[in-house]
């Protein structure tokens, strides 16, 4: 059986076969309509590391959501290639694929065929301010984080953090705001734990400019991920090593202070609390305690065992542990 490239499709094509893993995958919706379903979107890649588009429009979106998987490879056909036009488009292609009622899908095991998990069309530094406000692509960021702003309530009410980074060729540094959390409030403690550079990669953002500062904005379609195992980041990693230690957190002033001034708020001696009556109707919504820990008693079990990403306590599933926040399977948890 003979497989096209992503790279050798034209503009209708037919009767062609294509094996490709799903990089990315993401609902394309109308925000001004409540949400609704414009499209189910994913970026394909192939065992040249070509990068595609694909679509499939809402009324086939049933069809099709459970067969689908991110990072999974599949052989497809019966599909149709058309001219890509419309703007915010993810890659910088002239064609796109489109999802057909008898499009065909057969899911493939990993030894069928090598594929790369990732693919990328990173923006470079030096065209980053001629993308200023054009919508007509979606750009790809990396660089080193260098700080992480504190949370901002913005817009309508949704989230964002910026994060400021070094690009990779050490020539700017640029702001990247960031829908938090949805993109990466998990990734949050990884960051912090972080020691050496921190490689942030962003998809699909758009490149705005706020009060003069030029910044990457994320969309619906946007993925993060940090320290990404690839040779590129490896070697970015390398690269920073000597100008990049860590993450640094800016906290929010005004948040800090409250938070400070909450903590003269129903605090009691260690005496007061022990000879404190207890009523189970009392609404008290914290007591807080000063004091200093003189001693560990081990024989207790003062421990717990803890998620390696979130730190949130495991449970035990077959012999295994299982955390309900990161919805992920450990072999074996940090004791915490």
């Amino acid at each position: 059986m003979e497989f096209t490239h992503l790279k050798n499709l034209k503009n209708d094509n037919n009767n062609i076969i294509i094996r490709i893993r799903i990089c990315r995958m993401w609902e394309s919706l109308k925000s001004k309509k409540g949400g609704e379903l414009i499209s189910l979107d994913m970026i394909l890649i192939d065992e040249e590391e070509n990068l595609i588009h694909a679509s499939i429009w809402s009324g086939l979106v049933p069809k099709f959501r459970t067969l689908l998987h991110e990072g999974v490879l599949y052989e497809i056909k019966n599909f149709k290639v058309v001219p890509s036009v419309e703007n915010f488009r993810p890659l910088a292609n002239d064609i796109k694929i489109i999802f057909q009622k008898f499009t065909s899908l057969k899911k493939l095991e990993e030894d069928t065929v090598s594929i790369p998990e990732n693919g990328f069309q990173f923006i470079s530094a030096g065209l980053v301010h001629s993308h200023v406000n054009d919508d007509t692509f979606l750009l790809d960021v990396i660089g080193c984080i260098q700080a992480v702003g504190h949370i901002e309530t913005v817009g309508v009410g949704w989230k964002k953090r910026d994060v400021e980074i070094i690009t990779a060729r050490l020539q700017q540094e640029l702001l990247c705001g960031v829908n938090w959390p949805r993109i990466f409030d998990a990734t949050a403690v990884k960051m912090k734990a972080a020691t050496g550079p921190v490689i942030l990669i962003v998809t699909c953002t758009r490149v705005k400019t706020f009060q003069g500062v030029v910044y990457f904005a994320t969309t619906s379609a946007s993925k993060i991920f940090i320290n990404l195992r690839i040779n590129y980041v490896s070697s970015l990693i390398e690269r920073f090593t000597t100008v990049a230690n860590g993450v640094h957190f800016i906290e929010n002033a005004n948040e800090k202070k409250r938070r400070d001034e909450d903590m003269h708020l129903e605090r009691m001696m260690i005496n007061d609390l022990l000879c404190a009556t207890w009523d189970k109707d009392m609404k008290v919504p914290f007591i807080i305690v000063r004091g200093t820990i003189t001693c560990i008693v081990p024989s207790l079990g003062w421990f717990y065992k803890g998620c390696k990403v979130c730190y949130k306590q495991l449970t035990t599933i077959d012999g295994g542990y299982f955390c309900g926040n990161c919805k992920a399977e450990y072999e074996f948890p940090l004791v915490l």
